[in-house]
């Protein structure tokens, strides 16, 4: 099971609030030692960011859609990797790619 927000707020010993905005880079106001210790304890924990929840709340799905004629043919399927690679290389990694047919 993945890391939550709360788990490092109660590992830290700050507010939900102040970990989703130093998580979220709005935490210009809390100290740089706060910000130092959420964001060690962020990547000590292996948190990532719940794709869904992030979606819901940004009404955005922030999702690719790719329309090919046959989705269990090969050469799509390596279009569709090259195409991964391809968001991944512009740093798009909260990116969904969805395949249609």
């Amino acid at each position: 099971m993945s890391t939550t927000i709360r788990e490092i707020a109660e590992r830290t010993g700050v507010s939900i609030t102040t970990i989703s905005q130093i998580l979220n880079g709005k935490g210009a106001r809390f100290s740089e030692a706060t910000k130092a210790r959420v964001l060690k304890a962020a990547e000590e924990m292996h948190y990532k960011p719940n794709f869904f929840a992030k979606n819901m709340v940004t009404s955005h799905t922030n999702t690719i859609g790719m329309i090919v004629p046959e989705v269990t043919d090969a050469f799509f399927f390596a279009d569709g990797k090259r195409s991964r690679r391809l968001l991944e290389s512009r740093r798009l990694h909260d990116h969904a790619l969805q395949f249609f047919q």
